[in-house]
């Protein structure tokens, strides 16, 4: 799996962006910098609050089955895109 974008929306109107990148978690973290640019715009045009996570594919499968917030991506999650 190359990215695996997934959405939540919470009940207190914030959208959370999870991007699964499979990439070290270095060239991840850049990623989101890039990403994190079109928020704002995001966050003005629908009156939301937008949280994005990037994460490498090596540190979601090592924490998917003990970090609460990678368990409720993979239940609550909405596949954008694979």
């Amino acid at each position: 799996m190359d990215h695996m974008p997934a959405a939540i929306m919470t009940t207190n109107r914030i959208l959370i962006f999870f991007i699964l990148a499979d990439v070290p978690q270095e060239e991840a973290s850049i990623r989101r910098g890039d990403i994190r640019n079109l928020i704002p715009l995001i966050d003005l045009e629908f009156d939301l609050t937008v949280s994005l996570h990037v994460t490498g594919s090596e540190i979601f499968n090592k924490f998917i089955n003990t970090l609460p917030f990678y368990m409720n991506v993979v239940s609550e999650g909405v596949v954008l895109s694979e």
